[in-house]
């Protein structure tokens, strides 16, 4: 006992034998204590070129891979991000969240992801990791676009079971595995928030674009019939 959350202990042993007779010392042992568990997680990934404290990964197969690219690899938004990797369809490559306090109470999980892949969509899901480290799915995603980012939002408020930490699979794209290709599923911007009582809308989208008008639609975040508009040339 008394040792600290998230900390790399090595161990040595020694054998007293007695009569001031000791035996070589064994070691070292290294163990990691476990993360404390909090309430809500915000990470972007831009901090460093490795996972963040208390995040992991879980890979299965011979292609299979996990780790952080830096804003120059192909398909970054602007910024660092995780990228899932499988060639295979029974292939598994997971990211894992930081356990919480939360699960099962009215939040939600939010993520930019894009389905970097040659053509069509992917299927992944994100859900829970058991007490023996198996993932169990809370809900499957379809990411129809490709090669371009967008916004997920998995509410987990009706979530019953006793797991503490969140994850999210790669995506499988038959498509690229046919060319020969991997299914690359980036994974940038997660966060784990309490549900608003007040959500934003989305599926923001412009249409009938001329030189002077464009038509804008969104879908409500909740049963709500009035919204506030703001507009401006980009980036103000």
């Amino acid at each position: 006992t008394g040792l600290t959350a998230n900390t790399s202990y090595d161990v040595y042993v020694q054998a007293d034998c007695g009569s001031g007779l000791t035996g070589a010392w064994a070691g070292p042992f290294n163990f990691t204590t476990d993360c404390n568990a909090v309430a809500d997680i915000n990470e972007n990934f831009d901090a460093d070129a490795s996972l963040p404290n208390c995040f992991s990964t879980t890979v299965d197969g011979t292609y299979a891979s996990a780790e952080v690219l830096d804003a120059t690899a192909g398909g970054n938004n602007g910024s660092n991000f995780v990228r899932l990797r499988k060639f295979q369809d029974t292939e598994a490559a997971i990211l894992i969240l930081p356990p919480v306090t939360t699960l099962g109470d009215n939040y939600r999980l939010k993520f930019n992801v894009n389905n970097f892949t040659g053509e069509g969509s992917a299927i992944m899901n994100v859900g829970t990791i058991d007490g023996d480290g198996n993932f169990i799915s809370f809900q499957e995603i379809t990411i129809s676009s490709n090669s371009v980012w967008e916004s997920q939002t998995i509410d987990f408020s009706t979530y019953a079971g006793t797991a503490t930490k969140i994850a999210i699979t790669a995506g499988y794209n038959a498509t690229s595995n046919s060319n020969n290709q991997y299914s690359d599923t980036h994974i940038d911007d997660v966060v784990w928030e309490q549900i608003p009582s007040c959500t934003e809308p989305s599926g923001l989208t412009a249409s009938s674009i001329t030189t002077v008008s464009a038509n804008l639609s969104w879908t409500a975040g909740a049963d709500e019939t009035n919204w506030n508009v703001e507009y401006g040339e980009a980036g103000f």
